[in-house]
């Protein structure tokens, strides 16, 4: 099985109610990256996306 590293672009986008478009794919990626069990994330990804949440996306 392949693994797919999910960046924290894909977090940020999939929690941006403003992303539009952006936010429908990024969700799409990481359902799909769910229901294969195959994402990957790092913690730098989890520490970028709880910066970016608490100060842009409140």
């Amino acid at each position: 099985m392949r693994s797919c590293f999910i960046d924290s672009n894909i977090v940020v986008y999939a929690n941006d109610c403003n992303a539009g478009e952006k936010q429908v794919r990024a969700i799409e990626t990481v359902t799909r990256c769910m229901k294969a069990q195959n994402g990957i994330l790092s913690i730098q990804v989890l520490h970028e996306y709880a910066n970016i949440a608490l100060n842009r996306l409140h």
